[in-house]
This record gives structure tokens, sequence and C-alpha cells, in this order.
């Protein structure tokens, strides 16, 4: 670090020391709070009584739609009353919703015709062509592939074809997935149909290679020389995987392998030490057993894909951009989707940090736009992949709390739920306290449930009711309850009997352990978004990218 006289290195030096200072304070700051948390035996006895615990009920309902929603009034006194009260319940991000519009862009007949006409050219030419690689290299839209093939793998509607073929043989064109094609013989061997090897992986560092492949020669020496091949491995490979199996990988089939590996297991012979180079690092590899040899063929592909042209995607532009003309303000815009017979799809909350909208990948000029533009505003045509994209820009929130115009219907609801449920709590107290003269009262019948707990606090007739429930299961057995008002209704329950749960002898360690574990792995998740939450940090990125 001295030796270096502009002094960058100590600056770096200086800095990493900087970070790992920093990175530990952390550390320990998150630490102290995880270990902090604590669970009581009291907590894991009721966490377990409240996960097992369950309870036999009677019960009346009556449910909120059988009041017609036309008859219960609900004013903006009493809209603004709940707003007031709840408003800390619809806190918001900044989001915007929109509506848009695709124009797909496909290939037209021209573009499929000008893809027929390139590899019917080529055709001749790859006959006659004797380096398939280089040719495919120069004329293909795929790259050429070494590998061998045996028979039965290469697709259907060519297999029998090559493998009754002689070296040198052309089909097609032929088309294949939208792609044009043509298949060439270009080789054929005799290779093994799977084989079975044992490798050392040696991790690659570009600056130390001469001394790894002298590592690695090393190696394959000792090998060779009868060294025990799994002691080696557990010594020396970086693979993890098969280092604890002696560097076994088993049998494999063909193509299974990186390119380099599968050439030296399939072109090599049984029993075969050799060292090759993958993108993985340098392997010292044996291959200990091959299976029965077939004859295989190398098969040469000339592609050529059937893409749009610049042409087609202006075609489809200028569609788009006219669409998008015609609509400016935005007032048409529905009108002119039915019209034009298009597809609407809507986006409703579009945060503003998303990286895209919808499946459109690299969508991101039209977040930033749907939290710049007016709303009612139409965009532009924007361009992404394969598509064209117009949107119109509804509504837009800002971050804090939903306003009561945003959240009205559903103030509304809550409203008009607590309105009814008054009527029906009303109807059921004229019952008295017996269930059978309640239901009696209200033309009902008496309904049961099973095994209704904390963990499944459903009723059968009307489904999750986790308030109603929460009540029976802190009653004693054989209490009517007062009128209970639920998700669907209104109850009046009886807890019939609760079943009998024995609390584990080992509850204690057991129960504290694994919730202090659910508590402990949030913690730092959970401290760091409160840190986020008290600095006040105002997010400003999607302005500027």
């Amino acid at each position: 670090m001295d030796n270096d006289q502009t002094g960058k290195t100590r600056q770096q030096w200086v800095v990493f020391e900087k970070a790992i200072r920093e990175e530990r304070i952390q550390q320990k700051y998150y630490n102290l709070i995880k270990q902090g948390l604590y669970i009581s035996k009291a907590e894991a006895k009721d966490d377990f009584f409240n996960r097992t615990k369950t309870a036999s009920v009677r019960y009346v309902t009556l449910n909120y739609a059988t009041i017609v929603d036309s008859t219960i009034e609900v004013s903006d006194a009493e809209l603004k009353t709940l707003y007031n009260a709840t408003m800390k319940k619809y806190k918001q991000e900044a989001s915007a919703n929109i509506d848009y519009v695709t124009f797909e862009v496909y290939p037209s007949d021209v573009d499929r015709q000008a893809a027929m006409f390139e590899i019917n050219k080529l055709t001749e030419e790859f006959k006659a062509t004797e380096n398939d690689s280089m040719f495919v290299a120069l004329n293909s839209d795929s790259p050429f592939n070494p590998a061998f093939s045996k028979k039965g793998t290469l697709p259907l509607n060519i297999d029998s074809i090559m493998f009754s073929a002689p070296v040198g043989f052309v089909f097609g064109p032929y088309l294949e997935n939208n792609v044009y094609k043509l298949a060439k013989v270009s080789a054929v061997k005799m290779l093994p149909d799977s084989v079975k090897a044992s490798h050392i992986l040696l991790k690659m560092d570009p600056a130390k290679k001469d001394a790894i492949l002298a590592t690695a020669d090393s190696i394959k020496t000792a090998l060779k020389g009868g060294a025990n091949f799994a002691i080696l491995a557990f010594q020396y490979s970086t693979d993890e995987g098969s280092k604890i199996k002696g560097g076994d990988l088993g049998w494999f089939s063909p193509g299974m392998m990186v390119a380099e590996f599968n050439d030296a297991c399939f072109n090599g012979a049984k029993g075969d030490y050799t060292i090759v180079e993958s993108q993985f690092g340098i392997h010292i590899i044996h291959i200990v057993d091959q299976g029965k040899q077939a004859r295989q063929l190398r098969i040469a592909y000339v592609d050529k894909k059937i893409e749009p042209s610049s042409k087609t995607y202006q075609a489809v532009y200028s569609k788009a951009n006219g669409f998008a003309s015609k609509n400016a303000k935005g007032d048409i815009f529905e009108k002119s989707i039915t019209d034009e017979k298009l597809t609407k799809m809507s986006e409703p909350n579009i945060f503003e940090n998303a990286r895209q909208v919808g499946p459109m990948e690299n969508s991101r000029e039209l977040v930033r736009w749907a939290f710049t533009a007016k709303i009612g505003e139409v965009s532009k045509a924007f361009e992404f992949g394969n598509r064209f994209v117009v949107a119109k820009l509804n509504e837009r929130k800002e971050k804090g709390y939903s306003t009561l115009e945003q959240i009205k219907d559903q103030l509304t609801t809550e409203v008009r739920r607590d309105k009814k449920a008054a009527l029906l709590i009303e109807k059921l107290n004229k019952g008295g306290k017996n269930l059978d003269a309640i239901a009696s009262a209200n033309g009902q019948t008496v309904l049961t449930a099973d095994n209704v707990s904390f963990a499944s606090p459903v009723f059968p007739s009307s489904g999750m009711e986790p308030f109603v429930v929460g009540y029976l299961m802190n009653v004693k057995a054989g209490q009517v309850s007062p009128p209970l008002k639920g998700a669907s209704g209104v109850y009046v329950a009886q807890v019939v009997s609760f079943a009998d749960v024995k609390e584990p002898a080992d509850l204690a360690a057991e129960a504290k352990q694994q919730l202090s574990s659910q508590l402990q792995n949030r913690s730092q998740y959970e401290t760091y978004n409160a840190l986020r939450e008290k600095a006040g940090i105002v997010d400003r990125r999607s302005k500027f990218y």
C-alpha cells in the first residue's frame, strides 16, 4: 500500500475500513433488537391453545343481504364521521390509474415472403459448402451447434429423414416455430449414448491461470499413478455438490453438461483422465464408464426468423399514433376503442418507482408519463418491444391518506352495513335468550358448526367470521352470546362444548423457541422500515429516471 505513490490504494483501504466499521455497528444494532425480543411462557401457552383449541357451536344468523340496499339511506355527514374516525386505515402510496390499448406488431405476408426468399437463396450454397460452421456463422440467425444427436432426439419432422440420409444431405426449407430452416447432415460418428464420469473442479482465476493449470496437471498425474480420486476431489474440488460424493456425477446423456465438458466425455474413451476448461473453471475428468455406442449425427442448421420489417413497424406505429392523435382530449377514448374493436386493459395501481406496467418490459417511460400527465390526458404512442401502447390517465393518488371521495363507495358500504346490523340486532333481541326461541321468532333454524377455532374462524353457512369466533372462544360453554356483528351478518351463538386439549410437557421450550424465531426473523426488516419512516425520507428517484 505504501509503495503506491499516488495514494489511491491507501484511500481505497480507508474507504474499505470505514464500510466494515459501519456495517458492524449496523449489525450490532439489529442484533440488540433481535436478541431483545422475548416470548413469555404465558404467550407461548396462549398461542398453543389459539392454534389447537376448537369448539362446537350452535348459532342463528340474519344475513345483511336480507335487507335491500336501496332501503338504507346514507348521508354525507355519516360518511364524513366514519372517514374521520377511520382515516388512518386508508394510508396509501402515490399511484396512478390508467386504461390503455396495445397495437401488436406481427410479421406481414411480405415479411414472410422475404424470409422465404432469403432461405431459398441459401439452399444451394449450403449444399455446396464444405465448411458448415463458417457458413452457419455468416448466414444463419442462430449460431452453429457442434453437438451430436442420437436417433429419436431430433425434431419429429426431420428425425427419420436425417438418420437415413448421407453426409452432406440438406433438408428444407421447412417452417418450425415461425422460423424457416435448412438442416444439413454435417458429420456422422459412433458415440456412446451416455457417460458416467467424476470430476474435480478448480475455480478459475485469470491472474493465476498458469498455476491452476499446473495444479490440475499434477492432480491428473497423481490420478494416473493410482491416487484415490475421491480423496483428491474432497481435498481440491470447489464443486460442493459432487465433492461429498468423491466427485461422482453419475450417468448423463449428451447435452446435459456444458459443451467443453460434454465433448471431453463423449469423445474420450472409458478410463481416460482429461483436463478441460469451461465457464465454471478447470475440470479434471475421469471417464468412469460409457454406454453402448450408437450412430449419431451433427446437424448444421441455417435459419431465418420471420420478423416484422421496419416498414411493418412503421405501419403499426402510424395506426397507433393516429389513434392517439384522434383521442388527444380523452373524452371519446372509450368510444374509439369500441368503434375500432380494440381491447381495453387497465392498471389501477401503478406506483411511482415501478419499472414496468403489466407485462410490458422496459415500460418505465409510461410510468413516468402517468405521474406527469393531466387527469384525462391521452399519451403518445409508446414503443415497448413488439407493441405500441396508447394510454389514458384516469386518476392519480397522492402519498398520504385516501380522500373521502376516493373511498366513498367503500365507506358507504360500511355505513350501510352498520345500519343493517342495528336493524338485525333489534330483531334478534326480541327472541329472548334462548337460541331456539330466537330462531323461531325470526323464521330461522338453529345451525351448527364443528371444529371452530382461531386458526379456522369459519361458519359453514357464511364463511370467515373472525370477530364472532374470537368472541366465542373466550366464553363459557352453554352461554348464549348477545347479537354479534359479523362480516356477512349478525349472529347469536352458543358454544356447546370445547375440545379437550392438553398442554404438552415440552410446550414452553418448543413454542417459545418457535415464536421467538418468527419474531427475530422479521426484526431487521421491520426495524429498517420503522427507521425509514421515522427519518422522513422523500424518494424522488422517479423524477429523474
